[in-house]
């Protein structure tokens, strides 16, 4: 199998993420964060990839509507 990757010079990882997640990447996002009231569409993959936290939780449950309210602690 062949697989070609077409890669723009001058472009990083980083910036190509980014244009990845504001155009066809919410086609395939497949979790939904909710954090105070707000819906963030992201990837499982790129969440457990970047951090323990969501490793640990995708790997003990998954919620069947693939939702999760994330709640946090402001500090001052």
């Amino acid at each position: 199998m062949f697989c070609f990757v077409r890669f723009l010079a001058g472009t990083t990882l980083e910036s190509d993420m980014a244009v990845f997640l504001e155009t066809t990447g919410k086609d395939f996002c497949d979790i939904n964060l909710v954090l105070d009231g707000h819906v963030i569409i992201a990837h499982k993959s790129i969440l457990t990839a970047r951090t323990q936290y969501f490793q640990a939780m995708f790997r003990s449950f998954m919620p069947p509507d693939n939702t999760v309210n994330v709640s946090y602690k402001r500090f001052n």
